[in-house]
């Protein structure tokens, strides 16, 4: 092999290196959002809050575990109702026991008796810069699987003593407990609340605080759970000693 080759050969060597090294240091490449959405929509799922008259609510929740654990937002599930899940492969279930919650934070673990979902990666929604891109899923009145993506705001705006994310993006009824997603992918937070005076701002309960519920759960058996809040003294009030 000549001088001349052998440069060249070793050249080209050094110039694949120094493009693997570049390759190594820089951030996952970003996914589009059709991307996204096909490879979410098989972890998400309609919650549906069942009451003496039927359906009573709908909202979006997302697997976090393989074996049935459900995420969603507290509110809604209420108190006292029996509550369902509908899977994205259009299976009615029903929610065998609140593996936790946290009214404070307004979040939720639902079980299922299912043992072959698909969960959602977690991310890491410490690490939310402003103005960093997002997607979002849920069942807007309704609209099953429905996607839109946005921007985040604000990544922790103090809303009545709690850090939430603040969102550029539309929240609807039937979105909240839906995930709130990076450009990978990944869950950044649950969406729980929208203004009532504009349609592009919201705010998420960040995934960090859904980690700690699943790392220490609270759980409710179903049984147990049809009875709390059924007597609630501010809605009952006793009347001539009764």
């Amino acid at each position: 092999m000549s001088k001349v080759l052998l440069v060249a050969c070793m050249t080209g060597l050094l110039f694949a290196m120094e493009r693997a090294g570049a390759a190594e240091g820089k951030a996952p490449q970003e996914k589009s959002v059709a991307d996204i959405a096909e490879a979410v929509k098989p972890s998400l799922v309609k919650v549906i809050q069942v009451g003496r008259k039927g359906m009573d609510g709908l909202g979006s929740g997302f697997v976090v575990r393989a074996d049935g654990l459900i995420a969603t937002n507290r509110h809604v599930i209420g108190d006292a109702r029996r509550i369902r899940v509908e899977t994205s492969d259009g299976k009615v279930e029903e929610v065998t026991e609140v593996f936790a919650s946290d009214a404070h934070l307004d979040l939720a673990i639902l079980r299922i008796a299912r043992k072959d979902l698909k969960p959602l990666p977690l991310g890491d929604s410490d690490k939310l810069r402003q103005g960093d891109r997002i997607v979002a899923m849920g069942n807007p009145e309704g609209l099953a699987y429905s996607v839109v993506e946005g921007v985040v705001s604000e990544p922790q705006r103090d809303i009545e003593g709690l850090k939430m994310i603040q969102v550029a993006l539309p929240i609807e009824r039937g979105n909240s407990g839906g995930p709130l997603l990076d450009r990978q992918g990944r869950v950044l937070g649950l969406l729980t609340l929208k203004s009532a005076r504009t349609d592009n701002l919201g705010f998420a309960m960040p995934v960090n605080e859904l980690k700690k519920l699943i790392a220490k759960p609270n759980p409710v058996p179903m049984s147990r759970w049809l009875t709390i809040g059924v007597l609630n003294p501010r809605v009952w009030k006793p009347l001539m000693g009764a």
